[in-house]
C-alpha cells in the first residue's frame, strides 16, 4: 500500500506489537516472526542517534602526500601497524573508514576495534558488519534473529528507508544487555540500566562525502558504541574487560593499475576507565 488509510496504519501497528511481544516471550521463533515485521514495510517509530562531526579521538588516515609503486605498497603493508594506542577507554566496539583521493590515485582504509579474543578473518569491513548478529526492533525492544550472544557484545541493526539514514547502525547486543538487566531506551542504541542512568549509546559521525575518482577530496565515517561510567562498572562486573583488538583493511587504487589491498590485525595496548 502506497498510500495508507489511518485505521490499516493503527492495525499494522497492533499487529506489530502483538507479534513483538510473543517474539520477546519466545512463543514464535525468528523464522516466523521476521517475515511477518517486515509486511508492508510497517512503521517503527524509534530514536536514532543524531549524525556528528568526526569525533576529535578518532585517529586519521596517514599517508605521503604522493603515493605510487612501491610508496604505495609500503603504505598498503602497513596496515595496522600505525596504531598503537587503544580507542577512548569507555568504547566497547567501533568502525571507522576513511577515504582519500587525488588525481591519480584513491586511498581507502577501513578499521574494526573490538574487545574480542583475537584477529577476525574477513575480507572487508564489510563482510565482517555483514555476519554481525542481526536484530529487529519490536516492542520497543531491540530482538535477535537468534539466541546466540555476540561475541563482540555488539549487533547490526539496519534501520530501513522508512526510518531514515545510517544504512546500518551498530548497537549493543541485546542479549547482552538483558544479563546485565539494562533495558533500550526509545530505540536500540540507548540503553539503561535497572536504576535508570545511561548505560551504553551509540555514535554516529560522518566528515565529508565519498566523490568522483578524479576528484580531490576526503571523507571519512563511523559509528561506536560507547559505555557510561556507571556502565563500564556493570559490564567489567560481568564479563571483564579484555584488551581491544585492532583490524585494518588498506586498498591503493592507481589509474592503469591493479588495485593493491592487504589487511592487518594487532592487540592495542591497554587504556582502562578508573
Amino acid at each position: 500500500m502506497s498510500t495508507r488509510r489511518p485505521q490499516a496504519e493503527a492495525v499494522l501497528r497492533a499487529f506489530r506489537c502483538v507479534i513483538g511481544e510473543l517474539a520477546h516471550a519466545r512463543a514464535v521463533d525468528s523464522t516466523f516472526w521476521v517475515g511477518l515485521v517486515r509486511l508492508h514495510a510497517l512503521p517503527r517509530f524509534m530514536t536514532m542517534p543524531d549524525v556528528a562531526s568526526r569525533l576529535d579521538d578518532v585517529p586519521d588516515i596517514v599517508a605521503p602526500d604522493y603515493l605510487w609503486g612501491d610508496e604505495a605498497k609500503a603504505w598498503v603493508s602497513a596496515a595496522a601497524q600505525a596504531r598503537s594506542a587503544a580507542p577512548v577507554a569507555n568504547v566497547l566496539c567501533e568502525w571507522s573508514a576513511f577515504d582519500e583521493g587525488h588525481i591519480s590515485y584513491r586511498l581507502s582504509s577501513e578499521s574494526w576495534v573490538a574487545r574480542a579474543a583475537g584477529a577476525l578473518d574477513h575480507a572487508s569491513l564489510e563482510d565482517l558488519l555483514e555476519e554481525l548478529p542481526k536484530i529487529e526492533w519490536l516492542g520497543g525492544r531491540g530482538l535477535p534473529f537468534n539466541d546466540e550472544p555476540s561475541a563482540c557484545f555488539v549487533a547490526l541493526f539496519k534501520p530501513g528507508a522508512r526510518d531514515g539514514i545510517p544504512e546500518h547502525l551498530l548497537v549493543l547486543c541485546p542479549a547482552t544487555a538483558e544479563k546485565l538487566g539494562w533495558t533500550a531506551d526509545g530505540g536500540p542504541s540507548i540503553y539503561r540500566n535497572a536504576r535508570g542512568e545511561l548505560a551504553a549509546r551509540t555514535e554516529w559521525w560522518r566528515q565529508g562525502v565519498p566523490q568522483d575518482h578524479d576528484e580531490e577530496q576526503r571523507s571519512a565515517e563511523g559509528q561506536r558504541v560507547i559505555l557510561t561510567e556507571a556502565g563500564l562498572a556493570e559490564f567489567r562486573a560481568a564479563f571483564g574487560w579484555p584488551d581491544p583488538y585492532l583490524t585494518e583493511w588498506r586498498v591503493s587504487r592507481s589509474r592503469g593499475r591493479e588495485p593493491i589491498a592487504a589487511c592487518g590485525s594487532t592487540r592495542l595496548a591497554a587504556v582502562c576507565a578508573e
